[in-house]
């Protein structure tokens, strides 16, 4: 079968982000996640630091309190030394991850593989929803996940849900994978009519 090219796939929908390009074997297509606010991420991740910094000595302070009273339980202050060390761990991830540069969300689909790399998720300051607030800052504190798969790996593609709720899924090695979660629904719909263009190539 030949590989997929540019000209294979439908018009993308009006005011895109999406970027296609043509690869080796196949095409690949990157875009920026919205809603990114440098100001504010810059000011949330020294904010984080000083927070960080308030914990670290606090927990110094009260460790030398309860030892210079010698009235302090052992497994109590493992416990605390542990606690501090993974508060201020996941403070300064988080804190790392703001200040990093941001990476466009990217797919390749190559004539065998398949290459997913997840971008780097919006700064959530909107007025959106506060449970979704949460899931935007629960992604700033990961790293980039990449995925990467043969094409007979890839068992299915799917638009699961509905309306405003609606998801793009690739299950690759029963692993569900989220493409293009920021982007808008025609965007969405648009990229799984791709991926299934790129399947039907087989």
């Amino acid at each position: 079968m030949p590989d997929l090219r540019v000209r294979d796939l439908p018009e993308l929908p009006r005011g895109s982000v999406i970027e296609v390009g043509e690869a080796a074997g196949g095409v690949e297509l990157r875009w920026a996640n919205p809603g990114d606010n440098r100001a504010f991420r810059y000011c949330s991740a020294v904010f984080l630091l000083v927070w960080s910094a308030i914990l670290l000595a606090g927990f110094l302070v009260v460790t030398f309190e309860e030892l210079r009273l010698a009235g302090a339980s052992y497994w109590l202050l493992v416990a605390m030394f542990f606690g501090a060390v993974l508060v201020v761990g996941l403070l300064i991830g988080g804190s790392a991850n703001l200040l990093r540069p941001r990476q466009p969300e990217f797919l390749l689909l190559g004539h065998s593989d398949f290459v997913h790399r997840s971008g780097t998720a919006p700064f959530p300051l909107t007025f959106a929803p506060w449970w979704q607030n949460l899931s935007y800052m629960w992604a700033l504190l990961h790293q980039l996940k990449r995925t990467t798969a043969g094409k007979d790996r890839v068992s299915k593609v799917r638009l699961e849900g509905g309306g405003r709720w609606e998801s793009l899924a690739v299950y690759v090695n029963a692993e569900r994978i989220e493409i293009g979660k920021y982007l808008s629904q025609p965007e969405r719909e648009w990229l799984a009519e791709a991926l299934w263009a790129w399947l039907a190539q087989g």
